[in-house]
């Protein structure tokens, strides 16, 4: 929230962000937020859903990490299966074997990764493979459009069955309507986001919207 220039949206400050030292301080806040986020999930829900959160290349890049990680978990007694960690298609194109071993080190943790706005990015479907993944997040260029455009379609729905395949779960972004949602169960879509299913709202209002729409969040 800029004094002058009102609310500037994340497109514009992370980009700056990482072309500075500025990012590091940013991702160990994300870090701390959210981890604090989930073990209070945790103590207000049962059977409490995992809370992603999106760690930037440039702190793999870095190293640390899973020494933040590592800290908040013990610090708050919080189990790592309690969280997600976003990462690029980006970030695979950087030095492999770097951040194949911080990748490792976060999942022995228990903690999941995911490949966030999947098809944007890296074309090759080697890491899928390689890399401990748990799961696809299909970018919402793909889902918008999807009942308009069956080039959309036909690529969500491949990309449901090679996740599957490779036993990885499926999140669709961007899901901003009924018939849109509808037809990623139809296509065998694990889990969803978007307007349709809720704007982003504050730790309280998020805990009692859940335990009003526990079924409408399941997509299966």
């Amino acid at each position: 929230q800029h004094p002058k220039r009102g609310m500037v949206s994340p497109n514009e400050f992370i980009a700056i962000a990482e072309e500075s030292v500025l990012i590091h301080s940013i991702g160990k806040w994300v870090i701390q937020e959210t981890c604090r986020f989930a073990r209070q999930l945790a103590d207000s829900c049962t059977n409490a859903p995992k809370v992603s959160m999106n760690i930037s290349s440039s702190q793999f890049l870095r190293g640390d990490v899973e020494k933040h990680l590592t800290s908040e978990l013990t610090a708050l007694k919080l189990n790592g299966s309690a969280l997600i960690d976003e990462i690029t298609e980006s970030i695979l194109l950087l030095e492999e074997q770097k951040i194949y071993q911080q990748l490792e080190s976060i999942v022995s943790m228990g903690i999941d990764i995911a490949v966030d706005d999947f098809g944007t990015g890296y074309s090759s479907m080697t890491y899928l493979k390689q890399l401990p993944v748990n799961e696809i997040k299909i970018d919402r260029s793909f889902i918008m459009d999807m009942l308009e455009d069956e080039s959309d379609a036909v690529i969500v729905r491949t990309t449901i069955g090679l996740a599957h395949n490779l036993g990885m779960k499926v999140v669709a972004e961007g899901v901003e309507s009924k018939e849109v949602a509808q037809l990623l169960k139809i296509l065998g879509c694990d889990e969803a986001q978007g307007y349709y299913l809720g704007r982003p709202m504050e730790v309280d209002d998020f805990i009692e919207y859940r335990d009003k729409n526990k079924s409408f969040l399941d997509l299966n």
